[in-house]
């Protein structure tokens, strides 16, 4: 049995290898409407990570999950893909839940998150802080409704306990993107903050211009 399949798929951890050799040894028995499969064979290609057309459309790449497998084996070769993804099972991520085909891996939301869990077996904060701000995720613009939410945990009774005044100094540590420094800033002599993200901290800079 091949570790990885043509699409991307991760034999080497699926639940179903137990009866399955995979389809690169002809263990697939549904390889009239594969594309990726037929698609490989025609071009003698190891894997769609091979194909100049990747990642292509219409096929079993149209899901984050395959689709990010198949991106970290053409960045890391296939050999990287099946050390990561043994590993990870061996400290509990789950590629396929029990009587299911999805798994821990389908839990991120986008393929950089996939890959930051194939690495690292979890997806990374800085990972995550950077992806909410490429969707412009930002608690500074959230609806007026969802900030009287927030307000109820760090809100004004929140910055009256810290008793700020002219002459203090403020750090706070996971500024985020300002929420909370918007807040702080104007009441004390001078605020720093610092976060893992960089783009955070660039967006932060930005809502914090004015003060």
């Amino acid at each position: 049995m091949n570790n990885i399949a043509y699409c991307g798929l991760a034999c080497c951890v699926c639940s179903e290898n137990d009866n399955c050799i995979g389809c690169q040894a002809g263990g697939c028995d549904i390889h009239g409407w594969c594309k990726n499969y037929n698609c490989c064979r025609e071009k003698e290609l190891n894997g769609c990570w091979e194909c100049d057309e990747f990642p292509c459309q219409g096929s079993m790449l149209d899901k984050a999950r395959i689709r990010a497998f198949a991106r970290f084996a053409k960045e890391y070769g296939t050999e990287e893909l099946t050390k990561c993804l043994l590993q990870n099972k061996k400290n509990g991520i789950v590629y396929h839940y029990d009587g299911q085909l999805v798994g821990d891996y389908d839990k991120c939301e986008t393929e950089d998150e996939i890959i930051a869990m194939i690495k690292h077996g979890c997806v990374l904060p800085k990972e995550h802080y950077d992806t909410l701000i490429d969707e412009n995720n930002d608690p500074v613009h959230d609806p007026a409704p969802l900030k009287e939410y927030m307000n109820k945990w760090d809100g004004q009774a929140f910055i009256d306990e810290l008793q700020l005044s002219t002459d203090k100094n403020i750090l706070e540590i996971g500024v985020g993107t300002g929420r909370l420094a918007m807040q702080v800033a104007p009441l004390c002599k001078q605020f720093t903050g610092i976060d893992i993200s960089t783009k955070t901290i660039e967006r932060a800079k930005e809502n914090l211009f004015a003060f």
